[in-house]
C-alpha cells in the first residue's frame, strides 16, 4: 500500500513546487505493472495478427478488448500523478497504445464494451493532456467514418474537447438514450481539475443546457454531474437536479417499501461515515446523540464493502449494517436494486444525501415514512422525496427557505454542523510584520474556482510583498482519474509567473494541522465555502477571508466569524473580497491585530469555546425534533421549523 507523504519532489521552474502522492522506492513496482499491463495488450495485438479461423479471430478480439478495459482500470488504480520519475513516460506509453488500438479500424467494439470503457473518457483526456497531447481530436478524426463509429467516439470525446464534438455527440443522443445519459455524466468528472480552464467550463455550460433538452435515463455516472452542477453553483442546477429526480423517481418507481409498525429504527446511510471526514466531523454529534433512545441500522454501498470491513469506518453506534447495491449499472435495461427497502426502519437519515449516486437514488424513492437530509453535503435534492432539511438557524436564512430547499427547513441553535477542534494544544506564536507572505488555501479540486482565484491573482501580482500559495487539495477527487496534474497545469496557468505556489498532496490530518499552522493567513473559496476549514484556522488563530452568499455551503464560514466577532473578514462581492485579500496580505498591523485576537477568542471559555465549539448547541434541539417526528406531533406545513 502506498501512504501519503509530502516531499517536494519536482521543484518547477516557474517556482511551482509540487508535493506528491507516493514513495519513491515504491514508483518502480507502479510504473512496472503500467508496462506488464501494456505487454499484455501488446501480446494479444500480435496473436491476432497470425490468426486466420473467424472463430479464433473472434476470441481473441474479445481478449484484445479486455486488455484493453484491463489497462484503462491499471491507468485508474496506480497511484501517480504524472510527475514522478519515469511515471509519465509510462502513461503516455499505456495511453497512446489505448487510443490505438481502439481507434484501429479493425478492432470492432459493441455498446456492451462501449458501456463498461465509457466511465474512463474524462480519464483519458486527463491523461493525454499530461502527456502533451492537446488532446484526442487525431484519434476522433481517425474513427468518424468507422463502423460503431459513435461507440469509439463516445469514449474519445470529453469535456476537455472542442464543443463541435461534444455538439456531435449530443446530436445522437436518441440512437441510445441510457449510453449517452452516461456519457454526458461522464463529462462532469473533469470537475476534479478544477474551474479553471474557461474552455472546460464553456463546454459544461453547454452541456447543461443539452441535458435538460433530453429525455434522461439511469447512468453509473449521474453523480458526477449531480455534483459538478453543486459545486459550482450553476444556474441550472435546480434545474437539473429535479431533472434527475425526475428519472429516478420514474426508473425506480417499483422500488417502494410499505411500514405497518413502528420499530424505533433509524437508518443511516453514508459513504463517510468515519473519523476525520469532514461530514463525520460535523453530524455524528447529533447522531450519537440519539443512540440510548433508537436502534441505529448502518446502510452502506457495495462498493464500500473493503473500507465497511475495515476498522475505517464507525461502527460504535449501529445494531445492524447492511449493504445495499444497484445491480445493472452497466446496462440500465437491466437495472434492479437490492437493499433498504427489505428492511425495517421508521426514519433514513442521510448525513450528506446527493454526495454520491447510491444516496441521490435513495432520496428520490420513499425507504422510510420520515425521510432527513443534513450538512455533511449541504444542498437540497432537487424534486427528491426528503421530507426535512436539518441546518442551523445561525447559518440559513428562512426568508431564502423555498428558493434553497424542497425539504422542508429545520432550524436548529447554531450552524447545523458541530465543529470539533482537532488539535487540543496548540502553542500560539505571535506574528510579526514580514515582507514574505505564506498564504494558506484548502481548495479541492471542484471548490477551486476562478471566480475568487482571478482577483486573488491580480492581487499576488501586483503587491510588492513575497508570496507564496500553500494549496491542500485533498486526495479523494484526484488520483480517480488522473486530475491532479492537470489541476497543477491549470494552476500554473491560472497565475502570474510571480506567484510561489505549493500543492500540498494527501497530508494527514497531523502534518495537515501542522503546514496549516506555518501559514500567515487562509483564504476561502467561492461559491463553495469551508467548513471545518474555517474551524481549523479559528483554533490556529489564522485569520481567513470568507464571501458570504446565499447558500449554506458560503453562509458557514462568514456565520461562525461573525459569532466570534470578526465581522470585518467577511466579504459579500468579489469587489469586497478582493480589497479584504490585498489588505490582509499587505497591511501587517491588521494581519497581526486579527491573529492577536483570535488568540484572545481562544482562551479557555472564551467565545471560540462557546460559539464554535460548544458540542450541545443545536443537539437537545435535534433530539426534540426526531422525536417529535416519530410521534407524528409535527405540524403540517412549509414553513421553517424553528426552536426557541
Amino acid at each position: 500500500m502506498i501512504h501519503s507523504i509530502v516531499t517536494p519532489i519536482i521543484p518547477y521552474e516557474d517556482n511551482t513546487v509540487i508535493t506528491l502522492h507516493g514513495e519513491n522506492d515504491k514508483l518502480a513496482p507502479m510504473i512496472k505493472y503500467l508496462n506488464s499491463r501494456c505487454d499484455l495488450l501488446k501480446e494479444s495485438l500480435n496473436v491476432i495478427q497470425e490468426v486466420f479461423l473467424p472463430e479464433s479471430k473472434e476470441m481473441w478480439a474479445k481478449t484484445i478488448a479486455n486488455r484493453v478495459l484491463d489497462l484503462l482500470a491499471a491507468i485508474r488504480k496506480v497511484p501517480l500523478s504524472g510527475y514522478e520519475e519515469g511515471a509519465k513516460e509510462a502513461f503516455s506509453k499505456s495511453i497512446k497504445l489505448v487510443l490505438e488500438t481502439i481507434s484501429d479500424e479493425e478492432f470492432i467494439i459493441d455498446r456492451s464494451f462501449c458501456y463498461r470503457a465509457a466511465e474512463y473518457s474524462t480519464m483519458i483526456g486527463n491523461v493525454a493532456f499530461i502527456c502533451e497531447l492537446p488532446d484526442t481530436q487525431e484519434y476522433i478524426d481517425k474513427v468518424r467514418c468507422q463502423e460503431n463509429a459513435i461507440y469509439k467516439l463516445l469514449l474519445f470525446v470529453s469535456a476537455r474537447n472542442s464543443i463541435e464534438e461534444v455538439e456531435h455527440l449530443f446530436s445522437q443522443h436518441s440512437i441510445d438514450v441510457p449510453l449517452f445519459n452516461n456519457w454526458s455524466s461522464n463529462l462532469f468528472q473533469i470537475a476534479s481539475t478544477g474551474f479553471l480552464d474557461k474552455h472546460i467550463i464553456e463546454v459544461l455550460n453547454y452541456a447543461e443546457t443539452e441535458i435538460l433538452k433530453h429525455e434522461f435515463v439511469w447512468g453509473i455516472s449521474v453523480g458526477d454531474l449531480y455534483n459538478t452542477v453543486t459545486y459550482r453553483q450553476s444556474p441550472t442546477e435546480k434545474q437539473i437536479k429535479k431533472h434527475i429526480s425526475t428519472c429516478f423517481q420514474n426508473t425506480f418507481s417499483n422500488a417502494k417499501k410499505s411500514k405497518n409498525k413502528k420499530t424505533k429504527t433509524i437508518a443511516i446511510y453514508s459513504e463517510n461515515w468515519f473519523p476525520g471526514h469532514s461530514t463525520h466531523r460535523t453530524v455524528a454529534k447529533y447522531i450519537n446523540a440519539l443512540k440510548d433512545k433508537y436502534e441505529f441500522i448502518l446502510l452502506y454501498s457495495e462498493r464500500l464493502k473493503p473500507i465497511v470491513e475495515s476498522k475505517d469506518f464507525d461502527f460504535s453506534m449501529f445494531k445492524e449494517k447492511h449493504q445495499v447495491a444497484i445491480f445493472g449499472v452497466f446496462d440500465p435495461l437491466e437495472l434492479s436494486i437490492v437493499g433498504p427497502h427489505n428492511i425495517d426502519f421508521d426514519m433514513i437519515i442521510y448525513p450528506d444525501a446527493g454526495y454520491d449516486t447510491l444516496s441521490v437514488i435513495f432520496a428520490n424513492m420513499r425507504l422510510a415514512p420520515i425521510q432527513i437530509s443534513m450538512t455533511g453535503f449541504p444542498s437540497s435534492v432537487f424534486g427528491g422525496k426528503l421530507d426535512y432539511f436539518i441546518s442551523g438557524e445561525d447559518v440559513d436564512d428562512p426568508k431564502l427557505a423555498k428558493e434553497n430547499y424542497d425539504e422542508r427547513l429545520v432550524l436548529l441553535p447554531g450552524f447545523g454542523a458541530i465543529h470539533t477542534r482537532q488539535e487540543e494544544n496548540f502553542d500560539y506564536v505571535p506574528p510579526t510584520a514580514k515582507d514574505e507572505i505564506l498564504i494558506g488555501g484548502c481548495w479541492v479540486g471542484p471548490k477551486t474556482n476562478y471566480c475568487f482565484l482571478e482577483p486573488i491573482n491580480e492581487i499576488l501580482a501586483k503587491t510588492d510583498k513575497k508570496c507564496t500559495l500553500r494549496i491542500f487539495p485533498g486526495i479523494s477527487w484526484f488520483h480517480h482519474n488522473k486530475s491532479y496534474a492537470p489541476y497543477i497545469e491549470h494552476l500554473k496557468v491560472m497565475f502570474d509567473d510571480k506567484v510561489n505556489i505549493e500543492v500540498v498532496d494527501g497530508a494527514e490530518q497531523g502534518l495537515y494541522m501542522k503546514l496549516m499552522s506555518e501559514v500567515d493567513l487562509v483564504i476561502d473559496s467561492h461559491p463553495w465555502g469551508g467548513s471545518n476549514v474555517i474551524s481549523d484556522c479559528v483554533h490556529l488563530r489564522k485569520p481567513v477571508i470568507v464571501w458570504e452568499g446565499s447558500r449554506w455551503f458560503n453562509r458557514i464560514g462568514p456565520a461562525m466569524l461573525r459569532a466570534v466577532g470578526l465581522e470585518e473578514l467577511i466579504a459579500t462581492n468579489q469587489i469586497e473580497y478582493k480589497e479584504k485579500c490585498r489588505r490582509l496580505i499587505e497591511d501587517d498591523a491588521w494581519r497581526i491585530e486579527i491573529a492577536n485576537r483570535l488568540d484572545e477568542i481562544n482562551k479557555p471559555g472564551g467565545l471560540a469555546d462557546t460559539k464554535i465549539y460548544d458540542s450541545a448547541k443545536g443537539i437537545n434541539a435535534f433530539v426534540k425534533f426526531i422525536d417529535d417526528c416519530m410521534e407524528d406531533r409535527i405540524e403540517p406545513g412549509q414553513d421553517p421549523i424553528r426552536f426557541k
